[in-house]
């Protein structure tokens, strides 16, 4: 029988240092990103000050040791282990970040050496504590690793201290280290195995993601007209690890047709997919394609990230053991009960898995489901997990040596994220806002409602510091240093309020306060990509962080992932969107293609007649009101007509109300905020035949993108003017940002993102080879050229001309008699 071949195994001193088994808690809130770099920066001072201070101090000393592991002898002699056979080479490498001579202290010896572990954190005397508690915390593992190293490479035991330094006010504590010999290799030994067995693990998993793509086959019998064009598309882009971008109408099969090729490549190289998606609402289509798929691969296993929030057991979400006790031992529970494991014996992982394991095991679910992420082949998930400053994407990194590219990303909707992805860098602080917040701090203990209230105070007063002379919004200068300096006093003070032991409940006032203050300063602070602060003078005073360059952020994102595949129904102009979503042109692939259904099924016409410009708004409502209901008088049947504003559609639907009743429709009116029950009770009432119901709604809401309609649900669609973002000093930044770097920044900034909600908007209508449907643009703007290079191309051969009629109703009723 021949012997498996040795392994070998590579990885970072931080990632080998661990306890094990595993054991500890969770604690990724105890310091905001931006705290985290301000420890970076305290780390780096400590030690250029020691070099500086100490002679023959040395810095970022390489440390590097191969460790061997042997199989099992079933002799316990010394001679019968030696010749055991090597199982595994784990090559183990790091920097120790200090050492020095002893003999620098008084009443040491002069020709010992002491290595050095530099450790920042804005609670240095709480990290002390949890370092005397736990002998075995990665910290203490990794300076015992590199003093064991030492030993082995010079024959000398080193001594050991931990430097940590106060990223608060730059205090060190100095933390002694013993290195004992037969301890530590008591731990090397079971840490060795562990480390195999993973190893292991991971090439088990990429062996069955290579089995499952040799299988793979399109689930369906038959091809959609244009998808295998789309398949083929994206085959070709994924195989080369380029990047494609397509635009494809409803109806087509998009996320199969995209999935499936892109899913079929990552396997084959034992890899995963990460997809994508605006809204949590739209995970759902993802998913039947990833069971469409399973029917003939049983073994594909897929998961749907749920929000935090929405998985947390707890009143608040805050992420520290002295609060939460599902992130209290997290990691002891975890491998004592074998729950990855657990979690991954269904093939179909969801938010309803892991709350249910949450509570049994009294852990947390929405990590849990985290530490998941290896094992599944498909990763369904919201735009955050990739792209806000704290996405995962770390979770998808090659571990222990084991070779990989990286997995493929697979980004829905795709015209949404450029806005998205903007909105993860901004942040604001209302004073109005920070107003209502003094409030609920004063139910706070007399204690704390002290010190949080001075906190807000300065807040508030520096905040106010910034309102310009002028009463309007402008851009103005912010000084990050004073904002900086205020966290970490909150940070210290929500510390000490953690401490307690207070009931903390959901919206408490003295998280809220650290949370807001912390995203301002993160979004002030941000490196890379360019922005602005802004005040703004509604609510009392704004002051605002905008970020005006997605694109450089994106591309930071797409390092991660080996291919990117971006697909939405409104991507046009491909040159306008390449550059918001910080694609490369040498080595995209873009594609549109056309309607998989009858053209003759469709009626798509421009009313120039009306304009819906603000000037000239007053004048046309009721021209368009007029014009809406004698289209939809024409054939009895459920209408939407799709407006640019409440406001707008407030204004005509006070004048279309009377005739619409007269002819025997009902008026339906979509409000500004509508709960999930509000529009279920709207969507059955389109379903539910009899009275034929006219549906005046917003472009770009909840009923205009991401709803199908199919059959009899829906006749018609009247889009209103182009959904035009409103015009304001953020947008008017935008546009003269995208003016400097692209040119046409009115078109950049309002034109295009105003035309994907109308090509949204219309896409309604036509869901299926059997629907038949009116689709009618009222304003003369969409006959203009600019607005045209944002249509498909399947909507007319040179220009948006061709779609005016000069017979409007007897065209739409030419159309309605071939049904």
């Amino acid at each position: 029988m021949t012997s498996p071949a040795k392994l070998t195994v590579r990885l970072a001193v931080r990632d080998f240092a661990m306890p094990c088994p595993a054991r500890g808690h969770i604690e990724s809130q105890s310091a905001s990103a931006r705290l985290a770099q301000a420890g970076q920066e305290a780390h780096s001072r400590y030690l250029n000050s020691r070099k500086k201070k100490i002679e023959g101090y040395e810095i970022e000393v390489k440390s590097d040791r191969r460790f061997e592991l042997r199989s099992d002898s079933d002799s316990g002699e010394p001679e019968a282990k030696l010749e055991a056979k090597i199982e595994a080479e784990i090559q183990v490498r790091g920097r120790i970040d200090g050492v020095r001579p002893c003999g620098v202290r008084p009443g040491e010896p002069s020709n010992s050496i002491c290595l050095e572990e530099v450790k920042s954190d804005f609670d240095i005397r709480g990290l002390k504590r949890r370092l005397t508690e736990e002998p075995d915390h990665p910290y203490i593992l990794q300076l015992l690793t590199y003093g064991y190293i030492w030993y082995q490479e010079k024959g000398e035991v080193p001594e050991l201290e931990l430097h940590l330094v106060s990223s608060k006010d730059g205090d060190v504590i100095v933390f002694p280290v013993r290195l004992d010999l037969e301890w530590y290799e008591r731990w090397l030994a079971r840490r060795l195995r562990a480390v195999v067995s993973e190893y292991r693990m991971l090439a088990r998993q990429k062996e069955r993601r290579k089995k499952i793509a040799e299988t793979m086959k399109f689930p369906l019998p038959e091809l959609r007209p244009g998808q295998q064009d789309l398949i083929d598309c994206v085959e070709e882009s994924v195989q080369g690890a380029g990047r494609a971008m397509i635009q494809a109408p409803t109806g087509l099969g998009k996320t199969l047709g995209v999935l499936y090729p892109t899913l079929k490549e990552a396997l084959g190289r034992g890899d995963q997919v990460v997809y994508v998606t605006p809204k949590n609402s739209q995970h759902r289509v993802a998913e039947d394609a990833a069971e469409k798929l399973r029917r003939d691969n049983p073994d594909l296993r897929s998961l749907t990230l749920t929000a935090k929030a929405k998985l947390c057991l707890k009143e608040e979400v805050f992420c520290n053991p002295d609060y939460c006790q599902y992130a209290r031992d997290y990691y002891s529970k975890v491998e004592e009960n074998n729950l990855v494991d657990r979690a991954c014996s269904t093939p179909d992982l969801d938010g309803d898995r892991f709350i249910e394991l949450g509570k049994k095991y009294k852990v947390c679910p929405f990590e849990l489901s985290l530490d998941t992420i290896s094992r599944a082949d498909v990763v369904i998930g919201d735009y955050n997990y990739v792209f806000s400053p704290r996405n995962i994407m770390g979770r998808f990194q090659p571990r222990l040596g084991i070779k990989a590219e990286a997995p493929n990303l697979i980004i829905d909707e795709a015209h949404n994220l450029p806005d998205r992805v903007a909105g993860y860098y901004s942040a604001e602080l209302s004073l109005a806002g920070l107003g209502e917040m003094s409030k609920a701090i004063e139910a706070l203990p007399p204690a704390f409602s002290l010190s949080f209230r001075g906190l807000l105070e300065e807040l508030m007063e520096i905040v106010r510091s910034h309102r310009p002379a002028t009463r309007k919004d402008q851009p103005v200068t912010v000084d990050a240093g004073r904002f900086e300096k205020l966290a970490e006093k909150i940070s210290g003070a929500v510390s000490d309020y953690l401490s307690g032991s207070l009931l903390i409940s959901r919206g408490d006032p003295a998280l809220t306060l650290l949370f807001e203050v912390q995203q301002f300063v993160e979004a002030l602070t941000q490196k890379g990509g360019e922005s602005v602060t802004l005040w703004k003078i509604r609510e009392g005073g704004i002051l605002k962080v905008l970020c005006l360059d997605a694109a450089a952020r994106l591309k930071e994102s797409y390092q991660g992932v080996r291919s990117v595949v971006a697909f939405s129904a409104t991507l046009k102009p491909f040159d306008c969107f390449e550059r918001l979503l910080g694609l490369d042109a040498h080595d995209l692939t873009t594609k549109e293609l056309p309607s998989p259904f009858p053209a003759r099924n469709r009626k798509l016409m421009v009313i120039p007649q009306v304009s819906t410009r603000y000037a000239d708004r007053e004048k046309n409502y009721s021209k368009i009101a007029e014009a809406v209901c004698r289209i939809v008088s024409q054939r009895p049947g459920n209408y939407l007509v799709f407006f640019p504003s409440f406001e707008f559609l407030s204004r005509v639907a006070a004048l279309a109300r009377k005739d619409l009743e007269k002819s025997a429709a009902e008026l339906l009116l979509q409000e500004r905020e509508m709960k999930a029950a509000a529009i279920d009770q709207y969507l059955d009432r389109l379903r539910t035949p009899g009275k034929p119901a006219v549906f005046f709604a917003v472009q770009g809401g909840v009923f205009a993108e991401g709803v199908d309609y199919p059959g009899d649900m829906l006749i018609g669609v009247i889009i209103v003017g182009p959904g035009l973002p409103v015009f304001d000093i953020e947008r008017n930044l935008l546009a003269d940002f995208y003016e400097r770097n692209y040119g046409n920044g009115f078109d950049y900034a309002y034109v295009y993102p105003g035309m994907s909600r109308v090509i949204q908007s219309a896409g309604r209508v036509i869901r299926s080879e059997k629907d038949r449907g009116l689709i009618v643009l009222l304003d003369r703007r969409f006959v203009e050229p600019s607005y045209g290079k944002a249509m498909p191309d399947y909507w007319f051969d040179n220009s948006a001309n061709e779609l005016v009629s000069n017979s409007i109703l007897k065209d739409i009723n030419e159309f309605w008699s071939l049904a």
